[in-house]
């Protein structure tokens, strides 16, 4: 049920919020299953990348005969995260998934990323992938706390969570002479609110009872419930 669509480069880009890619590359073999989008080409292939009805079918024949007598030029790619873009060589790399081939000789560009991006990421993920990377624009979380991401699944969840760090902002300039900016507020809150209710919920082994959840989904929905849990254990 899932999306068989290639993801397109500048919509990633601008959903993610990324700079522009450098000029320089860097020779490399890459894995061909992590090739998940294209720059121009994102209709013409499935996520497979075999080649859609309406593309010129002689030019995909001549480039796998070219591919027979000699080695085909490496393709030029963008990498973010841990998946590739093509910029150039979308029927090279079309021809090498249909032989079966593991990877390809590419030109790496590197585009930093600050949200996880992997194989399996569709082009529906984006819009979660572009509230997380709004929520990190704005808290810096990342940058203190590196790779420990906080994921969630539903959409808007990641608005819903800036807005408990906003209260956790208030609250904390009621408590001081010193109004804290939101990301010094964000830090606070990862360590004193958002990390105790996650351990306790590792502890627990809770989230096996919610299948297909995250830890962050299991912690936003405790504190949007917890009037009632209160309400409800305490008559038990």
């Amino acid at each position: 049920g899932r999306s068989d669509d290639l993801l397109s480069f500048h919509d990633v880009q601008e959903r993610l919020k990324l700079s522009e890619p450098a000029e320089d590359a860097h020779l490399a073999e890459i894995p061909l299953d992590q090739i998940v989008g294209s720059v121009g080409r994102y209709r013409d292939f499935n996520r497979a990348f075999l080649p859609r009805a309406h593309i010129d079918a002689q030019r995909w024949t001549r480039i796998a005969r070219l591919g027979n007598q000699a080695p085909l030029p490496p393709i030029r790619v963008f990498r973010i995260g841990q998946v590739y873009f093509v910029q150039d060589g979308n029927h090279r790399v079309s021809v090498a998934r249909a032989r079966k081939q593991k990877t390809i000789m590419a030109r790496v560009v590197d585009i930093p990323v600050r949200v996880p991006l992997g194989p399996d990421t569709s082009p529906d993920d984006l819009i979660l992938k572009s509230g997380y990377a709004e929520f990190l624009e704005k808290t810096s979380l990342d940058r203190v706390y590196g790779a420990d991401h906080i994921e969630m699944t539903r959409p808007g969840s990641y608005r819903s969570l800036l807005q408990h760090i906003e209260v956790h902002q208030f609250y904390m300039g009621l408590r001081s002479r010193h109004y804290p900016g939101l990301p010094e507020a964000a830090g606070h809150w990862y360590r004193e609110v958002y990390l105790p209710v996650v351990e306790r919920i590792r502890a627990s082994g809770t989230l096996a009872h919610f299948p297909g959840r995250t830890e962050a989904d299991l912690y936003l929905w405790i504190t949007e419930n917890r009037a009632r849990l209160q309400m409800h254990y305490a008559l038990q």
